[in-house]
C-alpha cells in the first residue's frame, strides 16, 4: 500500500516515426504524349535544368514548322507593304491588317515553340530522384505526376503524439531517434512543427522533428523517437495499482480500513509510475498488492 502525494518526476516519451526528405516535388508534363526517353532512375542525383524524360514531339514539331512558315509569310508581307504604306500608297486600314497578321503569326509561333518545350521534362532544382512512376513507351496525361524529386539537404522524422500528451510537446524540444535498420546509433532530433488538428481516426497530433545529422538514412525508414525527459509535477501512483474496469482505469483506495474501487483519469507516464489527473487526493492510501481478493467495502488490515 502506498500513500499518494504530489511530487515531481521525469517524463520521457517514445513514438514511432517515419523519415522523410526536406521536401518532395511531384513533377509532370503540361502536355499528353508517349514517353520516348526516360533518362533517370530512382536514387540518382540530378542538377537544376537536367532533362529527365521526353515524350513524342512529332506533332508539336509539325505545328512549329507550320507556324514558322506562316510567320515568314507574314513577315515578308509586312516588309513589302511597309515602304509602300510609308509613301502613302497603301491605306491605314490595309496596313493595320498586315501588322495584325504578323502579330498573330508571332504569337502562334511562340505557342508552337512552347508546345515543343513542354514535351521535355527538366528538373526545376537540384535533388535526388525519388519515385519514377512511368516506363518507356507509356502514355502520360497533362499534369500527371511522373517523377518525384526529393530535396535531401536535410531529413525529418514525422510521428503522431496522443492527444493526452500533445500539450507536453513544444517546438524546440529535443530528443533522439533510433533506426533499427542502421544499428543502435541514436541521432539527435529537434521538434520543428506541431500539428494543431488531431487525426480523426487515431486521435493523434502530427509532429515533425529535424535530424541533427543524416548519415546512412533514407526517406521512408522507420524509427523510434524519444523526446528528452521533462519534469512534471502532480499525483503519481505505481502503474501496477491501476486496473481496467469496463475500459475505465480504477484503483483500490483504503479509507477507514475499508477498500473502495475508485475510477481515475490518468495523465502521462513517468519514470516512477503514472500521473493521476483526477479521482485521487493527496493522502489517499492506494493498494499495490493483493487487490485480486478485494471487493467494494472489503475490510482491510495493514
Amino acid at each position: 500500500m502506498v500513500t499518494v502525494g504530489s511530487k515531481a518526476d521525469g517524463h520521457a516519451c517514445s513514438y514511432a516515426g517515419r523519415l522523410e526528405a526536406r521536401s518532395v516535388t511531384p513533377l509532370g508534363l503540361q502536355t499528353a504524349g508517349r514517353v520516348t526517353e526516360l533518362l533517370v532512375r530512382p536514387g540518382e542525383s540530378v542538377r537544376a535544368g537536367q532533362v529527365l524524360l521526353r515524350v513524342d514531339n512529332t506533332q508539336a514539331l509539325h505545328a512549329l514548322e507550320a507556324a514558322e512558315a506562316t510567320l515568314r509569310q507574314a513577315q515578308d508581307a509586312y516588309d513589302r507593304v511597309r515602304p509602300v504604306h510609308d509613301s502613302g500608297v497603301v491605306s491605314d486600314i490595309k496596313w493595320v491588317e498586315v501588322e495584325t497578321r504578323l502579330n498573330q503569326a508571332r504569337s502562334a509561333f511562340e505557342s508552337a515553340e512552347q508546345l515543343v518545350k513542354q514535351c521535355t521534362l527538366t528538373a526545376p532544382t537540384a535533388g535526388v530522384i525519388g519515385q519514377v512512376k512511368v516506363e518507356l513507351g507509356q502514355s502520360v496525361l497533362p499534369s500527371e505526376t511522373v517523377i518525384e524529386l526529393l530535396d535531401v539537404s536535410s531529413y525529418y522524422v514525422r510521428f503522431g503524439v496522443p492527444e493526452s500528451e500533445i500539450a507536453g510537446v513544444h517546438i524546440g524540444d529535443r530528443g533522439r531517434l533510433r533506426i533499427a535498420a542502421i544499428g543502435d546509433d541514436q541521432i539527435p532530433v529537434k521538434v520543428v512543427e506541431r500539428g494543431m488538428k488531431a487525426n480523426a481516426l487515431s486521435h493523434t497530433y502530427e509532429v515533425r522533428a529535424q535530424l541533427g545529422r543524416s548519415e546512412a538514412v533514407l526517406p521512408g525508414m522507420i524509427g523510434d523517437v524519444t523526446l528528452d525527459s521533462r519534469m512534471v509535477d502532480g499525483l503519481i501512483v505505481p502503474t501496477e495499482c491501476v486496473r481496467l474496469m469496463k475500459d475505465q482505469p480504477t484503483v483500490w483506495v483504503v479509507r477507514d480500513s475499508v477498500a473502495v474501487r475508485r475510477p481515475v483519469k490518468l495523465g502521462a507516464y513517468v519514470n516512477s509510475g503514472v500521473m493521476v489527473d483526477s479521482g485521487l487526493q493527496a493522502g489517499d492510501r492506494v493498494v499495490v498488492e493483493g487487490y485480486q481478493k478485494l471487493y467494494n467495502n472489503a475490510p482491510v488490515r495493514y
